[in-house]
């Protein structure tokens, strides 16, 4: 664990990310519940998160071309301050008609944080050694279980105690401290900072991303799988309600367990994925844990079949979260070495909206074919597109690896 973390520089990048995630997690758990009470409305809430993931779509492009653009360092800590400043809006929320102010904070938010992480993702490869991609990628992914576990329960006791307000300022305090920790210091390297081409050019640049990532070549079959995993995890949100409630015959507190838990096995996983990196290779432990992880989602999907004692489902939901961590985190490596330095944050950018815009359509799809196809039905379909990611992952070409420059 401690290679990456010698690096002052790395360091200061996976605190300042475990604690945003600790504070994104404590908005995203308390948001919905003071919608809810707000308005009595499951619609509204739904159409909240939504507009959680909507804006990634447009703005992961956008933000990977300011990525190539500017000074990454100083692009997080700008994106990290705005972030901050434009959660205060909330403070004046005090009934259903100021509703409008919660949707467009929630829509901004969105926004910063898909301008946010092309330039962190894109950053990585100028902290850490080329052999320690997989390992930092990994330590990320350790950093975001953990806010996850810390974030989930405080966002709770936070609302219970001090209201929507303190939630609002302690996750604005969590902004402040990463753009703390990521301001440009004496004797720092420019990461970024390209080529800055006409303003009247833009709308090109914009689909650049998405022509980095899907034009023959290395990023393409990282693109396709990015698609695919995309395609299973907005299956995977649509579904999941109604696998605990109808198929476990669980209800509100144990579906918030099992998401929960995941988070464990995260923490494992980062923590062993640079080791099992320099041991397999990026690619098969790409491959590999998506394999893995279809193998225990189709035990955790028909396992009610057998027994549907929660503890069972504890277990595989909390090793689950490992194989995520590794996957995740191999897959990116790839990515990482296989795109042009010079157009990392473009390659990183459209590698972002091609997953999110895959799983918008993988939440529509499903809700739509709930009550007309089984649930067990659906569920399979999700966990093989896993499978088929990780039979196509080790079934590709090499992908080249050429060594991460400041771009």
């Amino acid at each position: 664990m401690s290679g990456p973390l010698r690096r002052p520089a790395f360091a200061r990048l996976w605190l300042g990310g475990m604690l945003s995630e600790t504070g994104d997690w404590l908005l995203h758990i308390s948001l919905p519940l003071f919608v809810l009470g707000l308005t009595g409305s499951p619609l509204i809430t739904a159409v909240t998160f939504m507009l959680g993931l909507l804006p990634s779509v447009v703005c992961a492009p956008i933000g990977g071309v300011l990525a190539d653009r500017w000074d990454r360092r100083r692009m997080i800590v700008w994106v990290s301050v705005a972030q901050a400043a434009l959660l205060l809006p909330l403070l004046a929320v005090d009934g259903p008609d100021r509703l409008w102010l919660v949707l467009v904070v929630t829509g901004a938010q969105a926004a910063l944080a898909a301008v946010f992480e092309p330039a962190k993702n894109a950053l990585v490869p100028v902290l850490v050694e080329p052999d320690q991609l997989a390992g930092a990628n990994g330590l990320i992914g350790f950093a975001s279980s953990m806010g996850r576990l810390l974030g989930g329960p405080l966002g709770g006791v936070v609302l219970q105690v001090w209201g929507i307000h303190g939630v609002v300022l302690a996750d604005a305090l969590s902004f402040l401290v990463v753009a703390a920790l990521m301001a440009p210091r004496r004797g720092m390297p420019v990461s970024g900072a390209g080529e800055r081409p006409p303003f009247g050019k833009w709308w090109r640049q914009w689909t650049d991303g998405l022509r980095v990532v899907l034009a023959p070549g290395p990023l393409r079959p990282v693109a396709i799988i990015a698609g695919l995993l995309g395609l299973a995890q907005g299956m995977f949100v649509a579904l999941f309600v109604f696998y605990v409630t109808d198929v476990l015959g669980a209800g509100e507190a144990e579906t918030g367990l099992l998401r929960g838990v995941q988070a464990i096995g995260g923490l494992a996983g980062g923590l062993i994925a640079g080791w099992l990196a320099r041991r397999m290779g990026d690619k098969v432990l790409a491959g590999g844990s998506l394999l893995v992880f279809a193998l225990i989602g189709v035990l955790g999907w028909n396992g009610p079949y057998l027994t549907t004692a929660l503890w069972v489902y504890i277990g595989l939901f909390a090793a689950i979260g490992a194989p995520a961590v590794t996957g995740i985190s191999a897959l990116l490596a790839l990515l990482q070495r296989s795109a042009d330095p010079r157009q990392l944050g473009k390659a990183m950018g459209g590698f972002q909206a091609i997953s999110d815009g895959a799983q918008g359509i993988g939440m529509l799809a499903s809700g739509a074919l709930v009550g007309v196809l089984p649930i067990s039905v659906l569920l399979n379909a999700q966990i093989s597109l896993y499978a088929l990611a990780g039979f196509l992952l080790l079934a590709g070409t090499s992908m080249r690896h050429p060594t991460p420059v400041p771009a």
